[in-house]
């Protein structure tokens, strides 16, 4: 369950970060997002796990150093916490989220009813730090 969830914040975060980014032709651009996991509870062998929704930020920053070739940096984080219950008692689990990503931005010199395509290639951290 836990892998998900990573999984969905760091799809999320992603698809945000660049979707932002790629709408400017400018030299320099920066943004900031609200991002949101939203999750089902279960119920499996008698254990209940009851996700809250959690929200949080993330910032990015792109900066073009020639038209066709740039770099892009962000950093996210977000909170979650979810709670366990079962026939021994209940648990809860917070924990802190965060994302550091960078990647080179290449945007060929083509661009056909009005859209220029991009594409990214880079690299993302994740970290949970529960408490």
């Amino acid at each position: 369950m836990k892998a998900l969830i990573t999984f969905t914040v760091v799809a999320v975060l992603l698809t945000f970060s660049t979707a932002a980014s790629a709408q400017v032709e400018r030299p320099s651009t920066a943004s900031i997002n609200y991002t949101g996991v939203f999750t089902r509870s279960t119920n499996s062998s008698g254990t209940i796990n009851d996700a809250d929704g959690s929200g949080g930020l993330f910032a990015d920053y792109t900066y073009m150093f020639k038209k066709w070739a740039g770099v892009e940096g962000g950093y996210g984080w977000t909170h979650n916490s979810q709670s366990y219950s079962g026939s021994v008692g209940t648990a809860e689990v917070q924990e802190n989220m965060h994302q550091v990503e960078g990647a080179f931005v290449y945007k060929p010199a083509f661009k056909r009813a009005g859209v220029r395509p991009y594409f990214l290639t880079g690299v993302a951290a994740l970290r949970s730090e529960e408490h």
